[in-house]
């Protein structure tokens, strides 16, 4: 009758841990570990364990209650050693070699039921000395139960697996974007309850290329075990191009932290004429470089790490790859051929915003070209299709002379919105146009600094209140105003300012505190600086309120 309570009982046991590629050189052997998750001891007497070439008898030995077996055909000692394990939790028996790229595991009882089974794969994880875990040992033998062991030491045999399912634990899954408009990004993130317990807390952020959160967003009703919810964030005035992002959930009383950040790259195509083609060099000097300066006339900034310019000839198109060319809003850039541009401009020589393509030419000729600059995926950002005849009438020679771009809000193709450049030099690479209704922005912003940014007002006596310093352009009093939102736009506080205007500068103490004089929860806000005469351009500027670890 005993045997018969052990048989069915051992029909809980799992497959809870696989070092199918240890380190051979450590000495270390490939080893199984059982889990008996059941609260009566099970016995291996006339067990077998198979894989897709043999089958072998299982040593007699005791899997105690709630306890773990670790099967090793040899190194007894060193898996103890190196684990810390007891010896009574290691079982000397014969193991069928297991495969590194995939193979099958099936656990017998003495009368052939099976007890538990595995088809892994290398994909699963557990690559070379990293140990392939379960996840719950109450769900299927599957890829989605099965991970790669986490812990610093590469395994955990006779312990609770390093990935094993909590009670709490709220994961990354996924990332996704889509542009919302011409500035702003909207970004997807999938995450997932992979706890036993419901989940209705966390926040949800967005980093890229800085610790300071480019968005927030908190969970919107609660999750299930296993279910999952999508969180949207809104990158305002998002990069243009390709960015490494990443996202983060925080959930106070998590229990495993490294499904919690997640890597991806967006990619937000530039919106047609949000960069234009500035300026032109087709007929140069002898022994300098032709060269197509651009300018971004957007707020954000563009990283052309995968953008196409394109030049016409007699019977084909030339194309050229544009990479590592950074344009912040409102700069310039430049594509030159090759490096003997710095003959002419050797001051230019080593400044930011210069792509040399390292051709001899880029195809321009004085009269008839099309020019082109478009994203990878096809789409068009800026084109045009320059004469000769765009030029001033009274020239002999256009030899060494720009095309420059009168105005960038004028169509790129009109006639009457190039000219030739009236500089000395003959051009104006990296410089405003020598034309003074050139629409470069003439006027002036205004300055916020906020310190310390991110601030804690909890009341400790650290950093409970941030200084919010507005500077003005001005040599007279300006009214402005300064109010923060949250991130669904909602007004939440009103900073004092003297009713009798700004002289160049004010310094405002902000304690954290709402119009009702609470204090506002964690997360991003938006601080909002105009002038009321709307002399200046505005300000909009993060916030952000945090929590200090304890």
């Amino acid at each position: 009758m005993l045997l018969l309570v052990n048989q069915a009982v051992a029909q809980h046991v799992v497959i809870n841990e696989i070092m199918y590629y240890p380190v051979y050189k450590s000495g270390e052997p490939q080893w199984i570990e059982l889990f008996n998750p059941t609260n009566f001891s099970v016995s291996t007497i006339g067990w077998k364990i198979s894989n897709h070439l043999r089958t072998n008898s299982v040593a007699a030995d005791t899997i105690e209650p709630n306890g773990y077996l670790i099967l090793a055909k040899d190194s007894i000692i060193f898996l103890q050693n190196k684990y810390s394990i007891p010896i009574a939790n290691i079982l000397q028996t014969n193991l069928p070699d297991l495969v590194h790229s995939g193979d099958d595991i099936v656990f017998k009882d003495s009368v052939g039921n099976i007890i538990d089974s595995v088809k892994y794969s290398s994909s699963w994880g557990g690559p070379t000395g990293i140990s392939l875990e379960r996840i719950d040992f109450a769900a299927a033998s599957d890829s989605e139960n099965f991970g790669s062991c986490v812990a610093s030491i590469g395994a955990t045999p006779a312990a609770l697996n390093s990935i094993s399912r909590k009670d709490l634990d709220l994961a990354l899954v996924a990332l996704s974007s889509i542009p919302a408009n011409h500035s702003d990004l909207s970004i997807t993130a999938t995450i997932q309850n992979k706890g036993r317990k419901e989940i209705s807390d966390g926040t949800v952020s967005l980093f890229a290329n800085s610790s300071f959160p480019l968005a927030q967003s908190q969970i919107t009703s609660p999750i299930l075990p296993l279910a999952k919810q999508d969180i949207t964030l809104t990158w305002q005035n998002a990069d243009y191009g390709r960015t490494n992002i990443t996202a983060n959930v925080n959930e106070s009383q998590d229990q495993l932290h490294a499904n919690d950040t997640l890597h991806s790259q967006v990619y937000f195509p530039t919106p047609r004429n949000a960069l234009v083609i500035n300026e032109i060099m087709p007929f140069t000097k002898t022994g300098t470089s032709e060269w197509v300066e651009l300018y971004n006339n957007s707020t954000c900034n563009a990283n052309l790490d995968s953008t196409e310019l394109l030049v016409s000839g007699i019977d084909t198109i030339y194309k050229f790859r544009v990479t590592s060319l950074i344009l912040p809003s409102q700069k310039y850039g430049l594509i030159i051929a090759d490096s003997n541009f710095y003959t002419v401009f050797p001051s230019l020589h080593g400044q930011n915003g210069i792509k040399v393509l390292n051709h001899t030419n880029i195809k321009l000729n004085d009269s008839g070209n099309m020019v082109m600059l478009i994203n990878s995926d096809t789409s068009v950002i800026d084109s045009l299709h320059f004469y000769s005849s765009w030029h001033l009438p009274n020239l002999t020679s256009h030899t060494g002379i720009s095309l420059e771009r009168k105005q960038f809000t004028a169509p790129s193709t009109d006639p009457n919105n190039w000219g030739s450049s009236l500089d000395p030099r003959g051009s104006t690479p990296l410089e405003k146009n020598s034309y003074s209704n050139d629409s470069i922005p003439t006027v002036a912003a205004i300055e916020v600094h906020i310190s310390p940014n991110p601030f804690s007002p909890d009341g400790d006596g650290f950093e409970d209140i941030t200084n919010i310093t507005i500077l003005l352009p001005s040599d007279k009093p300006e009214s402005i105003t300064a109010r923060i939102y949250d991130l669904r736009g909602r007004l939440r506080s009103t900073l004092p300012v003297s009713q009798s205007g700004v002289l160049r500068e004010i310094s405002i103490p902000f304690a954290g505190k709402d119009d009702n004089g609470i204090t506002l929860p964690i997360g991003l806000y938006t601080l909002v600086v105009e002038s009321g005469g709307g002399l200046f351009m505005p300000q909009r500027t993060g916030i952000v309120i945090m929590k200090k670890a304890r």
